[in-house]
């Protein structure tokens, strides 16, 4: 009888610890999406920002009239990653992400918009929690990590006008893979060229995405 008592006492304590980190990176994600500054999240503003979020939870509805005319909609809200993915128009989306660092270490916010119009490319940011600019330990790179250079060399195409536009262009998106703390960096220069330059270059090109651990970027 003692013994059962125990295992539910255990149960139930592990149950209220879900439930409160739960809630709590479910208020942190919240917090930081209504109290930042309004130039990060133009389209709404704190009031907008703060109903597009309570619509969703209480199941009213994933949209909200933004002040451009159009519909923003959340499209992935997971409270216990601390990740918000949201459409702000017909041609962008939207990612927070909030991560620790490490122990003992403030949360870093991480902002993603992106832009596919036709050709996706993104920007991302990190802030602290005062909303300060927060600059990590990489080095965006070059269009040159994405070409087989070596094989290019070889091959009549090295100079084409394919390879010459390529080379002369760096579309890179960007999106978080909030459960394994990471991002993903993927080149889209191929879709900027025409068919039949992009099988021409296709075999120069590398295609596998670039992925960074969220932690090592702030040591």
């Amino acid at each position: 009888m003692k013994h059962t008592i125990r295992i539910k006492a255990y149960l139930s304590s592990i149950l209220l610890l879900l439930l409160t980190t739960n809630l709590f990176a479910s208020s942190e994600l919240e917090k930081a999406f209504i109290e930042m500054p309004g130039a990060l999240f133009p389209s709404l503003n704190k009031q907008q920002r703060l109903e597009l979020l309570e619509y969703y939870k209480a199941g009213q509805g994933d949209s909200i009239k933004n002040r451009f005319g159009s519909q923003t909609r959340i499209l992935q809200f997971e409270a216990s990653n601390s990740y918000l993915k949201i459409k702000t128009s017909r041609i962008s989306t939207w990612e927070m992400l909030i991560f620790h660092p490490g122990e003992n270490r403030s949360p870093i916010i991480g902002i993603i918009r992106s832009v596919c119009a036709p050709v996706c490319s993104s920007s991302i940011d990190f802030f602290d929690n005062g909303w300060q600019h927060l600059k990590p330990d990489f080095k965006i790179p070059d269009v040159s990590y994405w070409l087989k250079e070596e094989k290019l060399k070889q091959s009549p195409d090295s100079n084409s006008l394919s390879a010459v536009q390529f080379r002369s262009m760096n579309f890179l998106s960007y999106r978080f893979d909030a459960l394994k703390r990471k991002v993903i960096v993927q080149n889209n220069n191929l879709d900027y060229l025409t068919e039949e330059d992009k099988r021409q270059l296709s075999p120069y090109v590398k295609t596998d995405s670039l992925v960074l651990n969220l932690q090592e970027l702030f040591p």
